[in-house]
């Protein structure tokens, strides 16, 4: 092969290989591009998918109003411009301001970013180790610039602790049972039938004037008499 060929085709290898190069990345920021959109619009119509919580605006500014509520996802970006998973457009916020992952079992983890601070119930976090050791439960307070966000989680958080004395009163109610033993129930046992009052027997009524005990067979009876008949006397003629 002449030498002048085989330069050109190394110098349209080299080209094409830096053209090929530049269309794979092309093509990946473009595929990126596609499913953060995609997922955006899945959120826009299913609000609470894919969300471990909210935060409730107890102090913003003009742009935050009070009472209204942010989404919290299980992972993303705070900061005051709209690309952030959770924008807090308010004086002392950056644009990138910190960053956040929910973990099962603790809380949400909130990490600053480079040089920035935030707060958790009132103490101050400068450092991503400091994030870690105060994870955020249900109702804590994040102070990040002039505003204040009170979290609420959805999902339910396993925390290990001692459980809760029982009061005296209920205690001395409950009976003493062993374990493994059910209660003793009273066996069952027939109702008797209730007895029915008895009938007075039912009784002739006497008649007027008749003493009282007299048999039925003595009782005289009283007989029609008929009145006596008058004769006609036959006159003589």
């Amino acid at each position: 092969m002449p030498e002048e060929t085989f330069e050109t085709l190394s110098l349209l290898a080299r080209y094409w290989f830096t053209l090929l190069g530049v269309m794979i990345v092309l093509r990946t920021f473009r595929w990126l591009l596609k499913e953060h959109r995609e997922k955006q619009r899945r959120l826009r119509s299913l609000p609470d998918a894919g969300m471990v919580g909210e935060f409730l605006v107890l102090q913003g500014g003009e742009h935050l109003e009070v009472n209204s509520v942010l989404p919290v996802s299980w992972e993303g970006t705070l900061g005051s411009i709209r690309s952030n998973d959770i924008p807090v457009p308010v004086p002392g916020v950056r644009r990138h301001h910190l960053d956040f992952h929910f973990e099962e079992g603790q809380g949400l983890i909130a990490e600053p970013r480079w040089r920035r601070v935030f707060g958790v119930d009132g103490r101050e976090v400068s450092t991503p180790a400091q994030g870690r050791s105060l994870p955020m439960k249900n109702g804590s307070l994040l102070q990040v610039g002039e505003a204040t966000l009170q979290l609420r989680i959805f999902v339910g958080l396993e925390v290990e602790g001692e459980p809760l004395p029982m009061p005296e009163q209920a205690s001395e109610q409950l009976p003493e049972q062993t374990s493994g033993q059910l209660p003793e129930e009273p066996l069952w046992q027939e109702e008797e039938p209730e007895q029915l009052p008895e009938e007075p027997q039912w009784q002739e009524e006497q008649a007027p004037g008749l003493p009282a005990g007299l048999p039925e067979e003595e009782i005289p009876q009283e007989t029609e008499t008929e009145p006596p008949r008058r004769r006609r006397r036959r006159t003589e003629g």
